[in-house]
């Protein structure tokens, strides 16, 4: 519509009729006010799925704020293209208004600003909306990380400790996670007597029998927990000395060496060790049954691949 205009606003404004020139500016300043103040309003949109995004708790409010985000990118570009269409017709009669405004015609003056900072707003407006856009992604991608991140969230992976640097040492309360969640915890020596001076550390030596990093449980138990209920487990373990423990549901063992333990029902589960478990040697433990709970350590006992029977 403006560009209709366009021609007879600048003759008018040559002709200093002023008046007549400025209803068709007018009509130009207020769908930039337009413009301008719905912008505004899906900033404030973006900016609120930032924060949403930024507490999502689980995958499906996840993708519900993409959508949602998707939605706004739209009505940007839509947005976008209006604006420059307007920035556009006002660009054609800048230069007549600009020499007006130079030779001091008031109106001239009052228009041409107001039309200028009205667009400078708006392009301000549309950098806030496509950043508040920008951050929910950012947002989005973080709280994915995290909730992979959480056990249970990928349901079938086994511990490998292949994502923890070598040589990295817990001690007795220590946390950490891979595909599980794991937390160091005190002994019970054969003489039934506890200790939570010893530690595990992360190794790649091969002597648990597995690929890759495995950990090294010295005078420790470790507890597994993979976030939700697991109809059973395997590991693979090599076992070079003093005692052992394990706890499944609540039921804790003391024993010398994993064939003790074999064919036994530990906390409702079944226990079988089909290869090694003689005492210093490579080894499979299995337990089939429901586990809600589980820990297992020793003084000289290395394993890996923990993975659970889903």
């Amino acid at each position: 519509m403006w560009k209709r205009f366009g021609g007879w606003v600048v003759a008018a404004l040559l002709g200093a009729v002023v008046s007549v020139a400025a209803q068709p500016l007018a009509q130009l300043q207020g769908e930039l006010e337009r413009i301008a103040g719905e912008i505004a309003r899906v900033g404030e949109v973006a900016a609120d799925l930032a924060v949403r995004a930024s507490v999502a708790v689980d995958f499906e409010a996840i993708l519900e704020i993409e959508r949602k985000n998707f939605e706004l990118e739209k009505r940007l570009h839509e947005l976008t293209g209006v604006f420059l269409e307007q920035e556009g017709a006002f660009l054609e009669v800048k230069p007549e208004l600009l020499h007006l405004a130079a030779a001091g015609e008031a109106r001239a003056i009052d228009l041409l600003i107001t039309l200028e900072e009205l667009i400078a707003k708006i392009k301000g407006n549309l950098a806030m909306a496509w950043m508040g856009s920008a951050q929910a992604e950012e947002n989005l991608v973080s709280r994915k990380k995290e909730l992979l991140a959480l056990p249970g969230s990928r349901r079938g992976c086994c511990v490998t400790f292949d994502t923890l640097a070598i040589s990295t040492v817990y001690l007795v309360g220590d946390t950490f996670t891979d595909c599980a969640a794991m937390r160091v915890y005190q002994f019970q020596w054969s003489n039934g007597t506890l200790t939570g001076s010893g530690y595990a550390t992360v190794i790649l030596a091969g002597l648990a029998g597995g690929s890759g990093k495995e950990i090294n449980l010295n005078n420790v138990n470790l507890i597994v927990d993979f976030g939700h209920a697991i109809k059973g487990l395997t590991l693979k373990f090599g076992e070079y000395g003093g005692n052992l423990n394990i706890m499944i549901n609540g039921d804790r063992r003391n024993f010398q060496n994993f064939r003790d333990i074999d064919g036994m029902n530990i906390g409702g589960a079944h226990v079988s060790v089909p290869v090694g478990g003689h005492g210093n040697d490579k080894g499979i433990l299995e337990i089939h049954g429901e586990i809600q709970k589980f820990y297992v350590g020793g003084q000289e006992l290395y394993i890996d691949d923990i993975c659970p029977i889903e």
